[in-house]
């Protein structure tokens, strides 16, 4: 399974997404699979993209 270009996603489309999926893979105890790491990798570069603006997170967040 592939994730998404986080280069071409909103943080706020980013959140709602990795949220649902980390979601979604807790539920099918998936995270210890090749693709559950590469999640918590994907979520580790949101999150630092998410600390490096945190007023634009907050901007968009809001629009929700």
């Amino acid at each position: 399974m592939k994730l998404p270009n986080l280069d071409d996603m909103t943080d706020a489309e980013a959140i709602d997404w990795c949220r649902k999926e980390m979601a979604k893979r807790a539920r099918e105890l998936s995270i210890d699979t090749p693709y559950g790491h590469s999640l918590l990798e994907w979520k580790k570069r949101l999150n630092k993209r998410l600390e490096e603006n945190p007023k634009k997170e907050t901007e968009q967040l809001s629009m929700f």
